[in-house]
């Protein structure tokens, strides 16, 4: 398998959770949001975690609906992926993200943290489960 580490992107009209991967690409890690009402330019802020980071592969979130068709938000997430592809030079993929935000609240929920303080994480937790289940796939190939 490739070394290096993973960014992966829950892209949200508000908010985007980030999580990131160790070298090895065993572990995911909540990493940030980035508050697309407060950054201007949110490309130039991912630009830097790849560069600080030393990230080889963004995976962004796909949101299918459960029966595996595209929706509103699916659109939203296409153009937000043609973007990032324009102004980064790595390679970039989109993963099938249904239920990690509801995974995400569930495990939270299981260690006791309230909807509250919930609501302020769940993005970067959502990017760490969808990198989660992307590096146990890739362990199967």
């Amino acid at each position: 398998m490739e070394e290096g580490r993973i960014l992966a992107i829950d892209y949200g009209e508000v908010r985007m959770g980030l999580a990131i991967s160790d070298p090895s690409r065993i572990f995911a890690f909540p990493l940030t949001i980035i508050d697309l009402r407060k950054t201007t330019d949110f490309v130039k802020t991912i630009e830097n975690i790849i560069k600080e980071k030393e990230v080889k592969r963004i995976i962004i979130g796909y949101p299918l609906k459960m029966n595996g068709t595209e929706g509103i938000q699916t659109a939203k997430v296409k153009s937000f992926f043609e973007e990032i592809k324009k102004k980064i030079n790595i390679d970039i993929e989109m993963v099938d993200e249904r239920l990690t935000t509801s995974v995400a609240q569930r495990a939270l929920s299981n260690i006791g943290v309230n909807r509250k303080k919930q609501k302020k994480i769940i993005d970067e937790v959502a990017a760490a489960k969808l990198l989660e289940t992307y590096l146990e796939i890739c362990k199967k190939k």
